[in-house]
This record gives structure tokens, C-alpha cells and sequence, in this order.
């Protein structure tokens, strides 16, 4: 009889006991869902949830948890997220942007009609480099020294071309087709979902105020760079929805930086910076979206991802 009573004690506790742990257990994972959750909102940065993630895996790495279930279960789960994180950082390229267009041909700094088209299924986002002609007119060209002669094959320049003798370099050219502003805005017509990032080597404000006035609604489709933050508010003015702030002319200190990110936050689609910068904790301090510029190669990417940076500038990495 003491047996019997024994046996269904045991039997009845053997049950609440599994039960118990199964609840417990799925308790915690709907805990480690939820903290996943508040975490991702918390931290939009790819790149922030990655190096917490593994600041958090190392210190669970040093544990000795191959009998606790619960620590085996969290370090897995951080170990898939921040593999995941990775490949959506390395894979993403909705906002990395084709520094000069990206390759054509494997030439880099094409600012080529070809590079736009070979490249517009890999990339929205386009930076390109504008030179103002002798009579005042915008062309695709780097400068009128390396990148001049380079495109049209020339040795020497005595003196920056006109429009009209530029178009007749490009018509002549056989390698590819630099662009003016005329055919430029005749391909964003045509695609309408790709978007132009400017680099105007002089005359800025001169010629963001040109685009509004000849090409009001082609706007949206610029996203100008600006050098200094005291043109922020006159470009703002002019409507453009999204502008860069580039630092690769700006010399003063990274609190600076910060101090007048702070006060352009409504349009300021990111800032982007040199790789010094980046190498010294600039990007950690900014609670807007980051680039670097240029990073041509795995390992650069893998190492800058581990500094806080969101995305890159390149002439030809593509993963």
C-alpha cells in the first residue's frame, strides 16, 4: 500500500516537475524574445547591436555553461543575431553609395553615362563629381588636371574647356560618355528610384540654387553634400529633403562635429567622414546615420563595420 502512495507521490512530482520546466523554460524564451525586441529599438544601428552582442557573447563564452541550458540557449541565439546583423550590414546596400559611379570597364572615377547604366541594378544611392566648363556650364568630371586628361586620353591642358568643346570631347571619346547636366537629368527620368549624391568642387550653394530654378522637379533625386555647417540652413531653404554633410574639407575638432549635428537634425540624411575620423570614435558620438569614404575592400569593410560606422562610399566592392 506505502508502495502505491510512494509510487503516484513520486509519479505526481516527476510531472509538476517537467511541467514546471517546460513553462520555466518557455517563460524564458519569450524573456530572451522580448529583450531582443527592446534591444533592436534601442540600438539602430546594425553596426552598435553588433559589437554589443559580442561584448555580451564574450563575457558569456568565459562561463562555464555546457550544464546550464539556459546560458547554452541565449549564447546561440547571440551568436545567429550577430551573424545576421553582419550579412544584413555587408548585404544591404540600399544605402551605400557608388563613390564616382563605381566601376566601368574596372576604370574607377568615370563619372560615366555607362557607369550609371552597367551599375543602376547594384546601387541607388550615386556620389558624382561636378566641375564647372569655362562659360559656367556643370559637366561630370572629377577636375580639369588627372581626371580630364585620364577620361579623354590628353597629356596636356592649357586652359578648362568650354561646354560646347567638352561635349565635343565626350562625343569623341570611345571609351565611355562623361555626362552633363542635360543628359544626367534626362537618366534620372528615366529612373526614377535612383538618386544622385553631389560633389561640387567649387561654387556649392551657385549651383544646388541652379538645379531649383531649372530643374524644380528633379529635386527630390539630389541629395547635395555640403562642406560646412553654415550652408545648412540656405540649403534647406531651397527644399532639398535629404542632405549629406561631408567632413573631408571641415577642420575643426570631432565636438564640433557634434555640436552642430545637433542643430540640423530635420533634413540631415548623415554625415560622412574620412576613415581617421572613424579610427577615432567620431562615429560612436553621433545619433544620426554615418559614412566613411572609400573602402574598396572586404577586409577594410569587416574592420570599419567594428567602429561604429553605418555604411560606406566605394568605387567597386559589392557584396
Amino acid at each position: 500500500m506505502w508502495l502505491r502512495i510512494i509510487f503516484i507521490i513520486f509519479i505526481f512530482i516527476t510531472y509538476i516537475w517537467h511541467t514546471s520546466a517546460k513553462w520555466i523554460d518557455t517563460q524564458y524564451k519569450k524573456q530572451i524574445v522580448i529583450f531582443f525586441n527592446n534591444f533592436e529599438i534601442k540600438n539602430k544601428k546594425l553596426s552598435t547591436r553588433v559589437i554589443k552582442l559580442t561584448q555580451l557573447t564574450q563575457k558569456l563564452d568565459k562561463l562555464d555553461y555546457k550544464d546550464n541550458t539556459k546560458i547554452n540557449y541565449l549564447t546561440k541565439i547571440l551568436h545567429y543575431k550577430i551573424n545576421k546583423y553582419k550579412e544584413s550590414i555587408k548585404q544591404n546596400n540600399s544605402r551605400r553609395i557608388a563613390h564616382a559611379w563605381w566601376l566601368y570597364n574596372w576604370e574607377t572615377y568615370t563619372n560615366s553615362l555607362n557607369a550609371l547604366e552597367t551599375n543602376k541594378n547594384k546601387y541607388n544611392l550615386f556620389e558624382i563629381d561636378f566641375s564647372w566648363t569655362s562659360d559656367e556650364k556643370l559637366v561630370c568630371i572629377h577636375d580639369w588636371e588627372w581626371s580630364f586628361k585620364k577620361s579623354f586620353n590628353l597629356k596636356n591642358i592649357k586652359n578648362i574647356p568650354s561646354y560646347e568643346e567638352f561635349t565635343s570631347y565626350v562625343n569623341w571619346n570611345s571609351k565611355y560618355k562623361n555626362c552633363t547636366l542635360d543628359s544626367l537629368i534626362n537618366w534620372l527620368h528615366n529612373n526614377p528610384n535612383k538618386y544622385i549624391i553631389t560633389d561640387i568642387k567649387s561654387n556649392n550653394l551657385k549651383w544646388l540654387n541652379y538645379i531649383i530654378n531649372n530643374y524644380p522637379s528633379y529635386r527630390n533625386q539630389f541629395i547635395p553634400q555640403i562642406y560646412d555647417p553654415i550652408n545648412y540652413s540656405f540649403v534647406e531653404k531651397l527644399w532639398y529633403k535629404k542632405i549629406i554633410w561631408t567632413l573631408y574639407k571641415y577642420w575643426e575638432n570631432d565636438s564640433t562635429v557634434v555640436f552642430y549635428s545637433k542643430k540640423m537634425k530635420k533634413n540631415l540624411y548623415a554625415i560622412t567622414m574620412p576613415i581617421h575620423r572613424v579610427e577615432n570614435g567620431l562615429s560612436k558620438k553621433l545619433n544620426i546615420f554615418t559614412y566613411t569614404h572609400t573602402i574598396n575592400t572586404v577586409s577594410d569593410l569587416d574592420r570599419i563595420l567594428k567602429l561604429w560606422i553605418n555604411d560606406i562610399y566605394t568605387d567597386k566592392l559589392y557584396r
